[in-house]
């Protein structure tokens, strides 16, 4: 007699139940090896005891609705993974509908298949001190004088992103993020361009240092001859006493900076400039790659950097407006 081979994802993973159970595994294994609820393992162990098989009679093609109980399960198992397809969301819950059924569902309750917004994860905490910190420099009279600073990563093979690409021609590009990177560290201020610095090593607090003194303060000096103010995060390498030492000792001024914060400094604005620039370049090799980010540092338009640099009193009265939460800019 030939066996019938099972005609769904669900029928063969009701087989992997009944084969586990009669080995005698426990019910729980059995969830975590075939990747299924509780209720499914019970069910199918009901139907083995009951009708001795654990195929549907013939002619039921099963429930053709989501029940309420359904429903909410889906809801569930999508709030512990929002990254669950409609098709993962039948095969746990042994559902026996089309995977577009569940979709339809979840559309009419609310869900979109989408990326998720990015936001800062600001506690209570972050949200007091940067409005504190904001209301502080509404004070603060010179903004034409502050150098902003900040470091990013620049990945080889880049182009996880939208473009445009013609029905009839195979052009896929990679997503390879094991390939490499270079970082960048970039100081600018309403004067323009300070120093961009490229590198490959991870950094430091004695790098960061080395990076303070031979670019930041070396070109500063000639741009804000009668002194200016520093600004960096709170990274810990930016926080070490040897980083802060030297920023006393080489520095006229340094801003304080809240925590959880990139949305106030304009600098996050020039690396999503520079990195759309180092994308359409398509470097292939480390070399190009740093060579692609020190182009995109100057192609930029200066003016565009000092007006930037500008703006952050309209940060500042973004962040006081919304009581301190994120802003866009």
């Amino acid at each position: 007699m030939v066996k019938k081979i099972p005609k769904s994802t669900q029928e063969l993973k009701r087989h992997e139940i009944r084969t586990l159970l009669k080995a005698g595994d426990d019910p729980k294994d059995i969830c975590e090896l075939v990747r299924v609820s509780m209720p499914t393992v019970r069910r199918v162990h009901k139907m083995m005891r009951v009708n001795g098989s654990i195929r549907r009679k013939p002619g039921s093609k099963g429930l053709q609705r989501l029940g309420t109980h359904d429903k909410r399960a889906i809801c569930r198992l999508l709030r512990q993974n929002p990254f669950r397809s409609a098709q993962d969301l039948g095969n746990l819950l042994d559902l026996v509908v089309t995977p577009r059924t569940i979709s339809n569902y979840l559309k009419k309750a609310g869900f979109t298949y989408r990326s998720p917004h990015r936001k800062l994860a600001l506690t209570e905490g972050h949200i007091q001190r940067r409005l504190e910190w904001c209301r502080e420099m509404e004070s603060f009279v010179n903004f034409d004088m502050v150098i902003f600073s900040d470091e990013a990563s620049f990945w080889l093979y880049d182009n996880g992103h939208k473009g445009w690409f013609h029905k009839d021609e195979q052009n896929e590009l990679s997503v390879d993020k094991h390939k490499g990177k270079f970082h960048a560290f970039v100081a600018m201020s309403a004067r323009g361009r300070i120093c961009l610095v490229t590198f490959k090593d991870n950094l430091n607090a004695e790098f960061y240092r080395e990076i303070l003194q031979d670019g930041v303060v070396q070109y500063a000096n000639e741009v804000y001859p009668e002194g200016y103010w520093f600004q960096c995060d709170n990274d810990p390498k930016h926080k070490a006493e040897l980083t802060q030492r030297f920023i006393r000792e080489n520095m006229p001024y340094s801003l304080s900076w809240p925590s959880k914060s990139p949305d106030l400094n304009p600098v996050e604005n020039v690396w999503a400039l520079m990195k759309r620039i180092v994308r359409k370049k398509m470097p292939t090799t480390l070399e190009e790659l740093e060579i692609a980010i020190q182009e995109a540092w100057f192609e930029i338009d200066e003016d565009m950097i000092c007006s930037l640099s500008l703006s952050l009193p309209n940060r500042v009265a973004k962040c006081i407006a919304i009581n301190g939460g994120a802003i866009r800019y």
